[in-house]
């Protein structure tokens, strides 16, 4: 047999099966195990050293009896040597947030299958496997290993069967799981069994399952919303129950495994799915319990072990690996450890889980403030992020992300949705993320072409002048090729802008491959020139990209005051949008003040009533890692009323901005951080 050694990535020769001895005819009574249990929880405690540790297991980690304890209602806070001594859950966190994983890890180098361990084994264990410490969470150090659902090397997926397991004691969004999910349904060989190995060639489908691999394998699916009515997880308890059924699961350590899947499932003693077969593999089980209450590592064997002995205890208390801690023995006291107190603005591990559509899927980690802003936090992502490349490209207008790694929402619907700790959606905008909380971004009713801008700026120009160009590239996200339709402006000043050139019309595009768009600018009045660029696909949608621009009576630049840091640029600004403060009172009678968006173009407010405003805008540097205020514009006005105001700003070169809105009793500032990209000409 294959042991539970899987989650540790020791290379162990694979056991022979062995066959369990003849059970006795009897149905097997609750009060015997009961007693079983009794016993096997006394042999293990009797194991634990004063500091806390459940002492030595050959080499295994003895922290699994966590969840076979947890299983026998014994609460790790309340696990301790004798009185006075360091409780279980104490130990174990002081470990797991040790200043080095390495301390803990099954090979002094951390594989994804050490925190999928850990991330069952804290839960069980009272603790928030996501705020260990400020600086240990787990499911942001097992997000490092993910490579589009597959979790480490393809060649030990018993690393994506954990992932599955931690991952559906998490709350991350349904459709992370799903993935993952779908990724061990097509991973299930000819007899319906799991092994080690993917399944990619016609050998490895028809190579015999392992018992203990696919006692996971259902778990995992079972944790995810499958049911014992699903064809993977209906076909992996046939494959079991037949080896059951000839008497050959193995010893303790197979048999448990086997009982772990079934009871993820649902097939537990006294269900409706239980069956003789079921009943008898009980029996086995139990027959092998050693006088001391332990069981030992075959079913010939004499000596406790203790691997065996708790996957034994877990099998028979709590037959799987999502365990909730019990009461404790003061019911007064918290069955779950407080997480530490994180100062907002302290950095701290963010976990991003991405849904671009179209099956791209994305679960990375980066670090950043506490209560940091979505859009903070994504800029974070974009300067660095385990795996790389997680954000590569983040564009934000007054509504919200618009647009990431070119992946915007089809014309006239959907968008970007955020999550925080798989909770309710909403428009992903400026929402703060703190401590500990998972980030789901979702895109909804994506578009078939992903775009390198989700809106195109151009530079101020002369009415009537020749004005600069854009270009747009667009790229087929879909897995079949797709045929692009001519491109459209239109809008309210649709007139003043003019397709020069494009790649698209005329070729079917292949997944994957990109065409590119050439519009032209020529204001025909002065003022804010507003147009929408639409691109629509045979069939499969269309894409909106807004164009701004501005008229101006002379020529560009003349009546404005610019920045005398960076050189200004004709292309395209994208924007990031940094909030840092919030509004300061001063003295007078106050108004409510609050920027409800901040571009290169424009400036939309919320305010409280009539007041007198003032904008000051400061370039902080061209280089946005060196703070050097420089005055640039500042602009003056009354308003009236109290509602949305919107301002249009001047043309601001590349930098970095500090923009500070003053009212009579508030100010507040933000920082605004604009990356100029060369324009091609036509």
């Amino acid at each position: 047999m294959r042991r539970a050694w899987f989650w540790y990535l020791v290379a162990a020769p694979l056991a022979a099966l062995a066959l369990l001895p003849a059970a006795a005819g009897a149905a097997v009574s609750d009060l015997q195990v009961h007693e079983a249990v009794e016993r096997a929880v006394t042999w293990i405690r009797a194991e634990q050293e004063p500091d806390g540790s459940l002492g030595s297991n050959g080499g295994l980690d003895p922290a699994w009896s966590l969840l076979g304890l947890a299983g026998a209602g014994v609460n790790a806070a309340d696990l301790s040597a004798g009185a006075g001594d360091s409780s279980a859950q104490s130990y174990y966190l002081s470990l797991w947030t040790n200043r080095s994983d390495s301390v803990w890890t099954s090979t002094g180098t951390p594989q994804a299958s050490d925190y999928e361990r850990v991330i069952t084994l804290a839960n069980a264990a009272g603790l928030d496997p996501l705020r260990l410490s400020s600086q240990q969470n787990l499911l942001a150090k097992l997000a490092t290993f993910d490579h589009a659902g597959y979790f480490g090397s393809k060649g030990t997926f018993n690393q994506t069967m954990f992932a599955l397991i931690a991952l559906d004691q998490m709350p991350v969004p349904s459709w992370l799981v799903e993935q993952v999910a779908e990724i061990v349904e097509a991973n299930a060989h000819e007899d319906g069994g799991y092994t080690f190995a993917t399944v990619e060639t016609q050998a490895a489908y028809e190579h015999k399952g392992e018992v203990d691999l696919t006692g996971a394998a259902i778990a995992g699916l079972c944790g995810a919303g499958r049911t014992t009515a699903s064809p993977a997880v209906q076909k992996a308890i046939a494959f079991l129950e037949a080896i059951a059924g000839e008497g050959s699961l193995g010893d303790a350590d197979s048999v448990s495994w086997a009982l772990d899947g079934l009871g993820a499932c649902g097939v537990k003693r006294g269900s409706n799915e239980w069956t003789a077969v079921d009943e008898h593999t009980v029996e086995s089980l139990l027959s092998q319990q050693l006088p001391d209450g332990g069981w030992a590592s075959s079913p010939a064997g004499d000596m406790s072990n203790f691997y065996a002995t708790q996957d034994a205890l877990r099998a028979l208390d709590a037959p799987g690996f999502d365990v909730e801690p019990p009461t404790r023995l003061d019911p007064a006291e918290p069955v779950r450890r407080q997480p530490p107190s994180v100062a907002v603005g302290t950095t701290v591990p963010v976990v991003l889980a991405i849904d671009s559509g179209f099956g791209d899927i994305q679960l990375c980690s980066t670090a950043a403030p506490a209560g940091a802003t979505l859009p903070e936090v994504l800029l974070a992502a974009q300067t660095h992020s385990e795996p790389a490349g997680c954000v590569a490209k983040l564009q934000v207008d007054a509504e919200g992300i618009s647009s990431l790694d070119g992946a915007m929402p089809a014309s006239g619907s959907g968008g970007w949705k955020l999550s925080l700790d798989d909770g309710s959606e909403q428009n992903a905008a400026g929402q703060n993320v703190g401590f500990g909380e998972v980030v789901g971004l979702r895109l909804e009713d994506p578009a078939p072409l992903g775009v390198s801008d989700s809106a195109l700026a151009f530079a101020q120009q002369a009415v009537d002048g020749a004005g600069g160009t854009r270009e747009l590239t667009l790229t087929n996200r879909l897995g079949v090729p797709v045929n692009v339709l001519s491109p459209r402006v239109g809008g309210a000043d649709g007139g003043d802008y003019q397709v020069t050139a494009q790649t698209c019309v005329g070729v079917s595009l292949a997944a994957g491959a990109s065409c590119a768009v050439t519009i032209a600018f020529t204001p025909s009045t002065s003022g804010e020139r507003d147009a929408l660029l639409e691109v629509a696909t045979e069939g499969q949608g269309t894409v909106a990209i807004e164009l701004h621009g501005e008229g101006s009576n002379s020529e560009p630049g003349g009546q404005q005051e610019q920045p005398g840091g960076p050189p200004t640029e004709q292309g395209s600004h994208q924007t990031s949008l940094e909030p840092d403060n919030s509004p300061q009172t001063k003295p007078g009678k106050p108004v409510k003040l609050r920027i409800k968006g901040l571009n290169a173009k424009r400036l939309l407010l919320q305010l409280g009533g009539s007041t007198r405003l003032e904008v000051r805008i400061e370039l902080l540097s061209a280089n946005p890692h060196h703070a050097r205020p420089k005055h640039v514009k500042t602009i003056t006005i009354a308003v009236h009323k109290a509602g949305e105001k919107k301002l249009a700003l001047p043309h601001l070169a590349a930098g970095r901005y500090r923009v500070t809105v003053t009212t009579a009793g508030a100010s507040v500032t933000r920082t605004l951080t604009i990356h100029a990209q060369t324009a091609r000409q036509s």
